[in-house]
């Protein structure tokens, strides 16, 4: 449904008021149409995108690490210090990993995570260095 002739709106980025056509629509507000008119939504998407994608890479990067990381974990260490990492992964990310196999609690002394990341380089994604 076109808008209809009179209507027009401020838009809140560059507060120049506008015929409401120079908004994309949008169901969640009030007026039915964006905040901030279409070649300020355009400039604001674009500012994003960069970013969107450093971020997705960081992230694609963290998984082929972890990927790695649990593949190879078994074959770096005893059963115990398995355990051991695996404790000290949950306390300090939060994450807990169901997908690793049970293991037995050992108490004696603590699991350095940053000391045995150290140790243990992950290959390397040449296509994620900047």
């Amino acid at each position: 449904m076109p808008a209809a002739q009179g209507e027009y709106k401020q838009c809140t980025k560059c507060r120049k008021v506008k015929h409401v056509d120079e908004f994309y629509r949008d169901g969640r507000t009030k007026d039915g149409f964006t905040y901030y008119c279409r070649p300020c939504k355009t400039a604001e998407v674009q500012r994003h995108q960069p970013t969107n994608a450093r971020l997705k890479s960081e992230v694609e990067q963290f998984d082929t690490q972890l990927t790695w990381l649990k593949a190879r974990l078994p074959e770096l260490l005893r059963p115990d210090d398995l355990a051991k990492v695996k404790r000290a992964f949950v306390e300090e990310t939060g994450f807990e990993l169901p997908e690793w196999p049970e293991l037995p609690e050992v108490e004696d002394k603590p699991f350095d995570l940053n000391e045995f990341m150290a140790m243990v380089e992950p290959p390397k994604n040449s296509e994620s260095n900047p």
